[in-house]
């Protein structure tokens, strides 16, 4: 089976704009994953810092991966207020 699991994307060479992982394999390393490819191409592109606009749902994984946040945002999709937070992880 040849099934799309995830995606992720970096934007700029230092914004994370995109990491999605199917929620039918959730918990399974796939964000993990794809995270660390995201950030070793940073490091390739010679990036001190990641930043990413997160949902309250990743915050969690955004913070394990050592991000911090820098603001909570306000953004409307579709007529619908939703919150998210700016956040920035310092690469070492």
């Amino acid at each position: 089976n040849e099934s799309i699991l995830g995606f992720g994307s970096l934007k700029d060479f230092n914004h994370v704009d995109m990491l999605y992982v199917h929620h039918n394999h959730l918990g399974e390393g796939i964000a993990h994953t794809l995270y660390l490819a995201i950030e070793n191409e940073a490091k390739q592109q010679h990036q001190t810092i990641l930043t990413s606009d997160v949902s309250k749902t990743a915050l969690p994984f955004f913070e394990k991966m050592g991000f911090s946040i820098i603001t909570p945002q306000t953004v409307v999709r579709q007529g619908v207020e939703l919150i998210n937070y700016k956040m920035k992880k310092v690469l070492s």
